[in-house]
């Protein structure tokens, strides 16, 4: 199959961001209007039972809105460069660095007795590289189970620390982008298992007159997370 004008655009990309000695100018963000946005949902959350999804994006936009509370300060000049993937209705970043390739899904091999955030295994570049479910890995909401092993539909982050690389499963990659460090800010609350050491901060994104929140995720950290080491996945 082969492979999509979006991922090779993106591989470009990638390319360039890694050679760019200048960092484009950060994106500003429309507080007021985000906080008018998510404010409508806040007095809803209380009235719902905190295991319904409802009450899962809600944890995630009530806190979308104590950022939205605080004007956004100058940029510092100290930027980010991010991957933007979908994990369903969420948006993540994964630091441009640390992304070695970017694919779509083909042909994912299974492999026996493995947790159930191990997909199975890819060959690229002449080696097997294992391939991560990063929603189940993360503790991400689901709201819709996928299939045990995904051949369309779905692209391969491949995420490199060092002498460890995986190939995250994720649902769509969307864009490369640029946040300003300073207006990244720690996570206070998130929904029931998810896991908060993976996240160097959140911020937000626009796209199409929307705003959604947008969780930058700690690559090093998810790599050398004892799991992996463990259940000897890699």
């Amino acid at each position: 199959m082969p492979e999509s004008s979006h991922s090779l655009r993106l591989k470009r990309q990638l390319q360039r961001t890694r050679r760019a000695d200048v960092t484009p100018a950060p994106r500003q963000f429309d507080w007021e209007a985000v906080r008018k946005q998510i404010g409508l949902n806040q007095a809803a959350l209380a009235s719902l039972d905190n295991d319904t999804p409802e009450a899962l994006a809600l944890v995630w936009q009530r806190r979308a809105a104590q950022l939205a509370q605080t004007p956004a300060p100058e940029a510092s000049g100290e930027q980010l460069s991010v991957v933007v993937i979908r994990l369903q209705r969420e948006f993540y970043g994964l630091e441009v660095q640390y992304v070695r390739d970017v694919v779509q899904v083909r042909a994912i091999t299974r492999v026996p007795r493995v947790p159930p955030w191990v997909v199975g295994v890819v060959t690229q570049r002449g080696h097997v590289v294992s391939v991560i479910d990063l929603q189940q890995f993360i503790g991400a909401e689901i709201q819709q189970p996928r299939d045990s092993v995904p051949t369309a539909g779905a692209y391969l982050v491949n995420v490199q620390v060092g002498d460890m690389e995986v190939a995250l499963l994720v649902d769509e990659i969307l864009v490369l982008d640029v946040i300003p460090i300073d207006q990244l800010h720690p996570i206070e609350s998130a929904p029931r298992n998810f896991r908060t050491e993976f996240v160097r901060g959140i911020s937000q994104r626009r796209e199409d007159h929307a705003t959604d929140l947008l969780i930058v995720l700690n690559s090093p950290a998810l790599l050398t997370d004892k799991r992996l080491i463990v259940n000897e996945v890699l």
